[in-house]
């Protein structure tokens, strides 16, 4: 994918070309990138520059390697993560756009499951002591365990589109703009 957007001579427009020009290389960044850093200038940012950074982002192992010195052949120009750990690859822009929709519904239905439900059951009371009749958002129940968040959907059997060749179980970070 990158191979083919070189030869076109498309800008990469990695995200993870961002985060190396706002840390410095050092780490991660610890939040989703703003709107703003996107076009901020950055020898390493892609979204700004033609062509490749001046030096490597990352620490690449042997199959990053021989990915990089024997490319697939796609046309593949577009991708993005599938939320499984994986990512879908497209050709033309509007199939990425589709790709980037089903991404942001997955990770709302990820961030409602596992947002804590309210309880309408009123709080228990110690023996013997006042019960609260006017609860209220700041009315806290004592020794009231809390309720672990939802399970995470499972990966779909088959995604849509290409599929990466490295996939891992866990989650990736998730960039919102």
């Amino acid at each position: 994918m990158f191979v083919n957007r070189l030869r076109q001579k498309i800008k990469l427009q990695s995200d993870p070309t961002i985060i190396y020009g706002l840390v410095g290389g050092k780490g991660t960044l610890g939040r989703p990138i703003r709107r703003s850093e996107i076009t901020q200038p950055s020898p390493y940012n892609t979204y700004v520059i033609e062509g490749l950074p001046p030096g490597p982002i990352a620490n690449p192992g042997r199959a990053s390697l021989e990915a990089a010195a024997n490319p697939a052949r796609t046309r593949d120009l577009f991708f993005v993560a599938d939320g499984t750990g994986g990512h879908t690859f497209t050709e033309t822009y509007d199939q990425h756009q589709k790709n980037v929709v089903k991404l942001r519904a997955l990770e709302k239905q990820i961030q409602n499951d596992t947002a804590e439900p309210a309880d309408d059951a009123p709080p228990p009371t110690a023996a013997g002591g006042p019960t609260d009749t006017n609860p209220t958002a700041t009315t806290t129940r004592p020794g009231a365990p809390k309720k672990p968040p939802a399970a995470r959907p499972a990966a779909p059997a088959t995604a849509p589109g290409r599929q990466g060749a490295a996939q891992s179980n866990a989650t990736p970070p998730v960039v919102q703009r």
